[in-house]
């Protein structure tokens, strides 16, 4: 691409666009290399600064990563397509099979659950108005971090009512076949519904950190509340990573 240097916009501006129509066009694809700074530098006849400032653009984005050493990559996003509409069939966990195992089954990837915390913790203001309980009152929690092909994605904590959760297996590390859902409905809290809410925003420096993302990639926060019948069992508070997470919806026009 030629650069326009009578432009009113920058020679790194202009080098970031035609890079980054080339990775979001598949012509540079998650993982690959991109061409050293010298090699750009020659491409464009500009400076090494100037192609600095534009890979500094491009990962901003959340594009690229750099790595010491040996160049700047093409960051792969690892997505992961969450199938709301089918993951909490009870038929999957009639199998054996929690949410997230199957959802990751059917896209053929490995995942694991790495358990954080397992406790009795005050209710956050959030956590309380699902439960519909005082703010501070005991609930149990289990934190966890989701990891999709050794690849951290989510970060999770369902909220359960004591009486519901300790001395059962929900209060394990091993939930058992079909997850937590399924000792619920075990208990005789047969699950009727499930309601989701999904905001964004950046994430903290903590959150950054553990999910390992890339500089101005978002994250997704979600709350769902799951439901016997009109009794709130589970309140799970999510913080996604916003580059691996695909939401996918179906809706009935019925």
């Amino acid at each position: 691409m030629p650069i326009d240097p009578r432009s009113d916009r920058p020679i790194y501006h202009q080098i970031a666009d035609e890079l980054r129509e080339r990775i979001l066009g598949g012509a540079l694809a998650p993982g690959q290399k991109l061409p050293s700074e010298s090699e750009l530098v020659a491409t464009y006849g500009t400076t090494r600064t100037t192609v600095r400032q534009a890979l500094r653009v491009l990962a901003s984005e959340g594009l690229t990563e750099g790595r010491r050493g040996i160049g700047v990559f093409v960051r792969g996003s690892g997505t992961l397509r969450r199938m709301t509409n089918e993951r909490f069939a009870r038929r999957h966990r009639e199998a054996g099979k929690a949410a997230l195992v199957w959802e990751a089954e059917q896209q053929h990837r490995a995942w694991r659950a790495e358990v954080l915390e397992l406790a009795e913790v005050p209710a956050p203001s959030l956590v309380a108005a699902r439960f519909l309980i005082p703010q501070g009152e005991p609930v149990f929690v289990r934190r966890r971090r989701i990891w999709i092909d050794e690849v951290p994605m989510q970060l999770a904590d369902s909220y359960f009512l004591p009486h519901m959760a300790v001395g059962t297996r929900i209060a394990q590390e091993d939930t058992g076949p079909g997850g937590v859902y399924s000792r619920l409905e075990e208990q005789g809290y047969q699950l009727t519904r499930f309601t989701e809410e999904l905001s964004f925003r950046m994430p903290t420096p903590d959150e950054a950190h553990r999910l390992d993302m890339a500089h101005g990639v978002p994250v997704v926060d979600l709350v769902r509340v799951a439901y016997s019948h009109e009794q709130p069992v589970e309140v799970f508070v999510s913080v996604l990573a916003g580059d691996k997470h695909i939401f996918s919806y179906e809706i009935s026009a019925d």
